[in-house]
């Protein structure tokens, strides 16, 4: 094999400089946490559409406004807490983003 083939076949790497790629790493983990956010409000949406209450994201935002929610679903002990675990969850992610 000729010297100047082999230079055609060698992978071609185009360094980054070291900022550039922690930045486009916390990119990325700002997008996760922003999906994340999303997959959790869902979650929460989804509990109270099973039990015949239609909310949105908006409606959950403070601490009244979910003590007000738990009182038109069923006053399941494990329902409230598992909505109580979600909005920890979203509220967690919420600080992140």
């Amino acid at each position: 094999m000729s010297p100047r083939v082999a230079k055609v076949n060698e992978a071609v790497h185009l360094p980054e400089s070291q900022h550039r790629s922690i930045l486009k790493g916390h990119v990325s983990v700002y997008h996760d946490r922003v999906r994340q956010r999303a997959r959790t409000a869902n979650r929460i949406i989804a509990q109270f559409r099973s039990h015949g209450v239609v909310v949105c994201e908006e409606d959950f935002a403070t601490r009244a406004q979910r003590e007000e929610l738990l009182r038109r679903v069923p006053g399941d002990r494990l329902l409230h807490k598992d909505l109580q675990l979600l909005w920890d969850s979203y509220d967690f992610t919420t600080l992140q983003v």
